[in-house]
């Protein structure tokens, strides 16, 4: 954690998510690209990571509907994250393969 930006670590309040980020990026830096995910995959790691922040309310308009990643964190509570419903096969292996780079880096 020594390479983050002081200020971040100043700020933030997730440590946590900032190391799955870097680990990320190194998922993202295989040589081979078949091993690396790609920028979908990426960015549903990505909003996983997000808490989903409420919009203040407006006056007569409809509340807006949900975001697609608002199903996304399911894979941070189940262990076993190919039944997850809510994620495609290619989406399964990426975390699956971000899960076992996690619990890795994480002993």
């Amino acid at each position: 954690m020594e390479t983050v930006d002081p200020e971040v670590t100043a700020t933030s309040k997730d440590l946590g998510a900032i190391k799955k980020v870097f680990q990320l990026a190194l998922l993202c830096t295989k040589r081979q690209p078949a091993d690396r995910p790609n920028m979908h995959e990426v960015t549903r790691v990505l909003r996983s990571l997000v808490p989903l922040v409420t919009p203040p309310k407006q006056c007569a308009q409809a509340p807006p509907a949900p975001l697609p990643s608002a199903k996304v964190p399911c894979y941070i509570k189940t262990p076993h994250i190919l039944n997850c419903p809510s994620m495609s096969t290619s989406d399964a292996q990426l975390f699956l393969k971000f899960g076992e780079v996690i619990s890795q880096n994480s002993q």
